[in-house]
């Protein structure tokens, strides 16, 4: 059981530098683009909470910073995000985190735990997504006071009002008998180039 909780963290150098730099993936919609700004913060500070240990702060905001990024124009958006996500690394030299920081996106609506390659960090951020989704009905440990005080620093706007089912709706009258494609991890990293993750 989770007793204490961090501060909760407003601004990241690393994500706003990932959210300006990619203006461009949300197709012109700001408001929605400021809405998933709130939700990227909300997860990461609930994954600052599930998952502990060393540079935590800084893959957990790019995971963030990336992880719905092209929901704006497709439902079928893992594998884009990763590959963005990966071009981003590369410039900035964090190849090395790539292929963890990949599997965090493809399995981050996985529907059961997450016991594969780098467990820890995928599966927290997993939960992390999770309590958000959820409007907090699910904590998964996480004070209830925490994730008020989390979910009450950001607002979302019209993303999960608007953006989210629009795209969905899009999604569903184009391809009908797949309607799930944000849930399929491994077919995610090997349309990124991630084929040799165990995921």
């Amino acid at each position: 059981m989770i007793v204490l909780s961090p501060e909760i963290i407003r601004s990241h150098d690393l994500v706003e530098e990932i959210l300006d730099g990619h203006r461009d993936h949300a197709r012109g919609d700001e408001q929605g683009y400021r809405g998933y700004r709130g939700h990227v913060y909300r997860v990461l500070n609930f994954a600052r909470v599930l998952v502990g240990g060393g540079d935590r702060d800084d893959k957990l905001g790019v995971a963030a910073a990336f992880h719905d990024l092209d929901v704006f124009s497709t439902l079928d958006y893992l594998a884009p995000s990763i590959r963005a996500q990966d071009a981003w690394l590369k410039q900035t030299g964090r190849e090395a985190w790539a292929p963890e920081l990949a599997v965090v996106i493809a399995e981050h609506h996985r529907f059961r735990t997450y016991r594969g390659a780098h467990a820890s960090m995928v599966e927290g951020f997993r939960r992390a997504d999770l309590v958000d989704v959820s409007q907090g009905l699910v904590r998964f440990g996480i004070p209830r006071e925490y994730v008020s005080a989390v979910r009450n620093s950001f607002d979302v706007e019209t993303f999960f009002t608007r953006v989210i089912p629009r795209m969905t709706a899009r999604h569903l009258r184009r391809h009908p008998l797949n309607p799930l494609p944000h849930t399929r991890a491994r077919r995610a990293l090997g349309h990124a180039g991630h084929t040799d993750i165990n995921a």
